[in-house]
């Protein structure tokens, strides 16, 4: 079964989840509800990466809960479904706190600013899980990602970054019932690829 639900445990992600809950560098964190880590295994071969908590997240503390999230887990599912594989999976996102301009406001992308502020939490939970495949969820997160990937300093070494569409876009269009869905489980599929057909 993947891992889809688990709450991290260990000593390293413990300080890290400590030392990030203190952040007050960006105004979105005066206006977090909680800040928002990671949901998976901490030995997972793949993770997941999306540009920020949403309304769910910033309520429960966990990434990839609300309805995107569900569309998600239902493609990941499947994907490994078809590689007769099981392993376990990471989920994150680029910001801890949920980027909105006002309390209970609808989300926004993130600013520089508050990537930059983030990006060293995002490296040491890359650190502490180092995946193989870290698949990087819609068009932001794959910008503000690699912009900041070839300037940093982290002993994570993924085998390969894969872009794939953020599960928001699959729920505008039918979620896991709709035509999209089908293609969005291809992605995931061929970006594993690396870990089981080398």
């Amino acid at each position: 079964m993947v891992t889809v639900g688990l709450q991290p445990t260990g000593r390293a992600w413990a300080r890290l989840v400590a030392e990030g809950s203190g952040c007050r560098k960006c105004p979105i964190a005066g206006r977090a509800s909680k800040h928002v880590f990671g949901r998976g295994s901490l030995s997972a071969k793949a993770m997941f990466v999306g540009y920020g908590p949403g309304l769910s997240e910033d309520v429960l503390g966990v990434p990839f809960v609300g309805p995107a999230g569900k569309c998600l887990d239902a493609a990941v599912k499947e994907a490994f479904r078809l590689h007769s594989r099981n392993p376990s999976v990471f989920f994150t996102n680029l910001l801890r706190c949920r980027p909105c301009d006002l309390l209970g406001g609808p989300n926004r992308d993130p600013v520089p600013d508050e990537i930059d502020n983030c990006w060293p939490l995002l490296t040491r939970t890359l650190e502490i899980v180092n995946p193989a495949v870290v698949f990087l969820l819609g068009q932001v997160t794959h910008y503000e990602f690699g912009e900041r990937w070839l300037r940093s300093e982290t002993t994570a070494s993924p085998v390969a970054i894969v872009e794939v569409a953020h599960p928001a876009s699959i729920v505008r269009r039918g979620g896991v019932e709709g035509a999209a869905f089908e293609t969005y489980v291809r992605s995931i599929f061929e970006g594993l690829e690396v870990l089981y057909c080398g």
